[in-house]
């Protein structure tokens, strides 16, 4: 476990770059310290890694038995496991055997992979410093559990692999190997990546990983497939300009809205009553 960490995070903390004034301006480079069944047939290994959304700003560290390998981040999971897609991977518990079938044997493993855990992205983060901002310029109280907020400092960056989401990927590489340790020694994985800084920094975690159980120097991606619409990028929704322009493109935010009117109420409503004088 140590081992891993290590090399995941570098020797401390991370470093974070000031968010822009808008979320068009660049933003400066992060400085960072840090089952088929079949005969016996071998066919070999492939691994893709791509951009989709997600992030997480828990830290965690070698001796912390609540994340392992195997079972993943099980660190205060009444609440870890209820963050959507901002969750660190964890294992679901299944009644339903991950072996292959009676006489099948695997002989070819296809890994589709998400990034690490990361920060926010680019507008949202701009969105909770400035919420911050206004909480601590208008409040005159800071009440109960509300007392954190008078003093909180907000230093997320944006978009990049948090230290989580790096050890993330280091143990998900670990992982993949404890399953498929007999094709790995004979085969070669072949990997590639979408062309997002994070999603690169994934692939390269996630080879480390592997390396370190097989005690190997760590390999290179073999593609980095660039992202936009003017790439046939196969990992990218920007390809899909039906959906893109299509009357669906906006189906999550709806949805999304329309939840919120049934759930955001009776939270603001507690949260009022918690501010009236006892």
């Amino acid at each position: 476990m140590g081992r891993a960490w290590n090399r995941s995070c570098g020797n401390g903390p991370q470093d974070y770059t000031p968010l822009p004034l808008n979320e068009k301006a660049p933003l400066s480079p992060l400085k960072t310290r840090s089952a088929y069944c079949s005969k016996w047939s071998v066919l070999g290994l492939a691994v893709t890694l791509l951009g989709l959304y997600g992030f997480s700003t828990s830290f965690l560290s070698s001796d912390r038995p609540c994340d392992t390998i195997d079972e993943g981040y099980r660190c205060k999971p009444k609440s870890s496991h209820f963050w959507g897609q901002y969750s660190l991977w964890y294992s679901v518990p299944s009644d339903i055997s991950a072996a292959p079938p009676k006489g099948c044997h695997v002989t070819f493993a296809n890994v589709l992979s998400r990034h690490g855990g990361r920060d926010p992205t680019m507008g949202k983060s701009m969105a909770y410093a400035l919420l911050i901002a206004q909480i601590q310029n208008t409040s005159t109280a800071y009440p109960g559990d509300f007392g954190f907020l008078k003093d909180y400092d907000y230093t997320l960056g944006a978009d990049q692999l948090t230290d989580a989401g790096r050890q993330e990927m280091v143990y998900s590489g670990i992982n993949f190997y404890r399953r498929y340790h007999k094709l790995v020694e004979k085969n070669t994985p072949f990997v590639r990546s979408g062309g997002q800084q994070r999603v690169v920094e994934s692939g390269t975690k996630w080879l480390e990983g592997l390396a370190q159980s097989l005690d190997k120097k760590p390999q290179d991606i073999d593609v980095i497939i660039p992202e936009g619409s003017a790439w046939n990028n196969t990992l990218s929704h920007d390809t899909c300009p039906a959906f893109e322009g299509g009357p669906d493109h906006d189906l999550g935010n709806e949805a999304q809205h329309e939840w919120a009117k049934g759930f955001v109420p009776p939270i603001l409503t507690e949260s009022m009553r918690s501010l009236e004088p006892i």
